[in-house]
């Protein structure tokens, strides 16, 4: 039997704080199974925009998505699948010339980081990496998918 897994981030618009901005909330749903939980951020929802049309030509978007030190784990895996998908948005022939920059890269699982710096280039997408030491990308993605950063 196959299992199925989604995650997703919506805006709470009905709780509107003083500066405008609304609860992020998350809900995973693992074989017809829901979990709902706050982010505890909030967003402007002008600026919401759940489409990820990243590389549109003719609505060009910058994207910029951080995790919580202080839940690192809890919200780490959510990222990177999210990461994941949005890298393959951008990372294919004919899009527009992009970059991704990943500051603090252990803090998250990059699944795919070998096929996006592998890849990358040809595509027209910049790869920048920010991490304290080698040995963290060792510990966390193994010696294979290390050795790609640093042959």
């Amino acid at each position: 039997m196959k299992s199925t897994f989604s995650i997703i981030f919506y805006l709470k618009r009905q709780v509107i704080k003083k500066d405008g901005t609304v609860p992020v909330m998350g809900r995973i749903t693992v074989d017809g199974t829901q979990a709902q939980f706050s982010c505890k951020t909030t967003a402007n929802p002008d600026l919401w925009d759940t489409k990820l049309d990243i590389s549109n030509p003719k609505e060009p978007k910058i994207l910029c998505v951080g995790n919580n030190p202080d839940r690192q784990n809890i919200y780490g895996a959510a990222l990177g699948l999210y990461n994941s998908r949005i890298v393959k948005l951008i990372n294919k022939k004919g899009q527009l010339k992009s970059s991704v920059i990943i500051e603090e890269l252990p803090t998250i699982y990059f699944k795919g980081l070998d096929n996006l710096i592998a890849t990358a280039r040809s595509n027209k997408v910049a790869v920048c990496l920010g991490f304290q030491d080698f040995s963290q990308l060792v510990r966390d993605y193994g010696d294979k998918e290390a050795k790609v950063v640093r042959p």
